[in-house]
């Protein structure tokens, strides 16, 4: 796998382009409007719990073990857009390195269930749509990725009918972005 580093300081620009990044942030702020507030203790809190949801969908992407170019420039855009833009190319790239590592050391199965005991229940389902976001963002859903979004939905207690209802959902709406 290349280096993350290099990929995202490579194109900083086309990370920020408008696209899909805007479906993940409405997406987010119908979730929102769905669940109940978090309840953060405390502004660590928050972070860890925002780092938990991008890693979440740097799994599911990661899941084929390759991260082309344009998965990587639709991560950056969708970070930041969930991030209000307040995420710069270096902090992204560390943390992609980050999530690497820790995948890399832990395996999916021990990053799946550090992640299930950071995030609370509205917060697992979140993490789950902001993964089935990236997944559909380059029209080329591998099975390795579904295989992932239905192992995410396994550890983080989301019935197999309702993770298919919102990756069926969020991939339509996506399709629909991506078509103009």
């Amino acid at each position: 796998m290349k280096s993350l580093k290099q990929a995202v300081q490579r194109d900083e620009p086309a990370m920020f382009r408008e696209g899909t990044s805007g479906l993940a942030k409405r997406i987010a702020a119908e979730e929102a409007a769905e669940e109940p507030a978090y309840d953060s203790k405390g502004e660590e809190a928050e972070v860890d719990r925002l780092v938990g949801l991008l890693e979440t969908g740097f799994l599911a992407v990661a899941a084929d073990g390759e991260l082309a170019d344009e998965e990587i420039e639709n991560m950056g855009a969708n970070f930041a857009s969930w991030l209000g833009g307040q995420l710069a190319p270096a902090q992204l790239a560390t943390l992609l390195d980050g999530f690497a590592e820790a995948l890399e050391t832990d395996g999916l199965e021990g990053r799946l269930a550090a992640l299930a005991e950071l995030l609370d229940d509205a917060s697992r389902r979140t993490a789950f749509n902001f993964a089935c976001v990236l997944v559909a963002c380059d029209g080329d859903i591998a099975d390795a990725e579904l295989g992932v979004l239905g192992d995410i939905a396994e550890v983080f207690a989301i019935p197999e009918e309702e993770a298919q209802d919102r990756f069926q959902r969020i991939a339509k709406q996506v399709a629909e972005v991506t078509r103009r």
